[in-house]
């Protein structure tokens, strides 16, 4: 058997066995901790409420005997109906094809996870070769902090996928430089899954200080001879990449909120049941959780951990 044989047979063999490890009886499982209902009662308030609209739209008859607040509060569950904006879209979408079951939130996370142990062969490929990324991709697949996150309702292996999506795209534009177009566009790339990255989760703040650094020091590192220009534009590039994401979940939450506080009706949905929900723009929640993050210096050790053990 040819080397390239086997080492797509082996590769193949990894992902069946992470896809098994991933959702084997996950339907059994339903949902254990207080955070993973709540995303998926946020994302049913999402749900309740995009419904409404498009019902109103298509299906008058059906949808006029409620108003959108009786709507929300019947078929929504979140009392505060914002989190973590990026990885809350993804199971919104995944919710048309999976309904929201219990089960549908923890589909989104197994499906990620092992398109993370795919994402770790390919980084480990393109940096030591094709056996380094077969033995990268195979811990992984078994490794208990991945399986954990990727049987579970939390944002984690999405924002860990969008992180090592950004580290390749990183790498494949330094292989791109012969081509500065080319090494640009996977720059802006890696950008934007660093920027939404951030936006499955807060935490991966500390990530984007390490992208500026490593283009930074390589050039001592590995004596790279660019011109200062050329340096500064990478790092503007890089730049705008990561902020599409971060407002357009900023302008969008924006929006959404003058829509529902100048609605009484709205309003009154969002409040919810017991009267103390409320609805909070992106930069609003940044400043909320990364302000004391930052002062304490205390991080997520699981989600550090998780991340950890990924890159190793």
């Amino acid at each position: 058997m040819k080397t390239h044989t086997l080492y797509t047979f082996i590769l193949v063999a990894v992902l069946i066995t992470s896809s098994f490890l991933g959702f084997y009886r996950l339907q059994k499982r339903s949902l254990f901790d207080w955070d993973e209902a709540y995303y998926l009662n946020v994302v049913k308030t999402w749900r309740a409420g995009a419904d409404w609209f498009v019902g109103k739209i298509f299906m008058p008859a059906g949808i006029s005997r409620q108003s959108f607040s009786e709507y929300v509060l019947e078929r929504g569950g979140a009392i505060n109906t914002f989190s973590k904006d990026g990885f809350l879209a993804i199971v919104f979408l995944f919710s048309y094809i999976f309904g929201l079951r219990d089960v549908s939130i923890l589909w989104v996370s197994g499906i990620f996870g092992v398109f993370t142990v795919w994402l770790i062969y390919l980084i480990g490929k393109e940096v030591y070769g094709r056996a380094a990324g077969i033995i990268s991709c195979a811990v992984l697949a078994v490794s208990v902090y991945h399986l954990h996150y990727s049987r579970s309702g939390f944002p984690q292996t999405t924002a860990v996928f969008f992180l090592y999506l950004a580290v390749l795209m990183y790498l494949l534009s330094w292989r791109g430089k012969t081509n500065n177009k080319i090494s640009a566009r996977l720059l802006f790339l890696c950008g934007i899954s660093l920027g939404y990255a951030l936006s499955c989760h807060y935490i991966l703040i500390w990530a984007l200080p390490i992208f500026f650094f490593w283009e930074i020091t390589s050039k001592v590192l590995f004596s790279i001879k660019t011109p200062f220009k050329d340096g500064c534009k990478r790092g503007l590039i890089l730049f705008a990449g990561i902020s599409i994401p971060i407002l357009f979940w900023g302008v969008t939450s924006e929006l959404i909120r003058y829509f529902l506080y100048h609605n009484p009706a709205s309003r009154e949905a969002i409040r919810g049941s017991l009267g103390v929900g409320e609805f909070a723009p992106l930069f609003a929640r940044f400043s909320e959780v990364l302000n004391p993050l930052l002062l304490r210096g205390a991080p997520n050790t699981d989600l550090v951990a998780d991340a950890a053990i990924k890159l190793v």
